[in-house]
């Protein structure tokens, strides 16, 4: 493969990126603008939480930014933005809950909840990763080393966030 071909189908990914942020745009506004606002969670819970799974932060900040409310979401396990980026190994989605215009959104008290089996941040860091990030590498101590590097990262950021340092 050519470093011509490879420009060019970075291009194209870009171009299908920003004309799909333009379609949430618009999907965004039609929803606010044509529903009742105790209508809009049936719209995002599902996307947003998809958006989390594949580590999409820009399409999480999108929605939250139309949908204020859309920050409190949580998943089939009981799990807020916060923990089921953590949990799922989003790592942009968890650097935009703790870093930027989500956190103006949730409350520290909300990001830093218990879940309903008790379990806080760091434990939802904790956790081994899914497989399909684990399975990205082709050792068990590539695989380990990640997961250590993982709970280094983010325990320390989780602990910058509380403490305001």
């Amino acid at each position: 493969m050519s470093v011509v071909s490879v420009f060019k189908n970075y291009k194209e990914k870009m171009e299908k990126r920003s004309v799909a942020r333009a379609l949430l745009d618009i999907v965004c506004e039609k929803i606010k603008f044509s529903n009742d606002a105790s209508s809009y969670p049936a719209f995002y819970t599902e996307p947003i939480l998809e958006a989390i799974r594949r580590d999409a932060s820009d399409v999480v900040e999108k929605i939250v930014n139309w949908f204020p409310s859309a920050a409190m979401v949580v998943d089939e396990d009981g799990n807020n933005i916060s923990q089921a980026a953590f949990k799922n190994r989003a790592s942009r989605v968890a650097a935009l809950v703790i870093n930027t215009s989500i956190a103006k959104h949730t409350s520290l008290s909300q990001k830093i909840k218990d879940d309903h089996c008790g379990n806080n941040f760091l434990h939802s860091v904790a956790r081994l990763g899914p497989s399909k990030k684990l399975n990205l590498l082709s050792s068990p101590p590539f695989q380990l080393q990640l997961e250590l590097r993982w709970f280094k990262v983010n325990t320390h950021s989780i602990f910058q966030s509380e403490t305001g340092l």
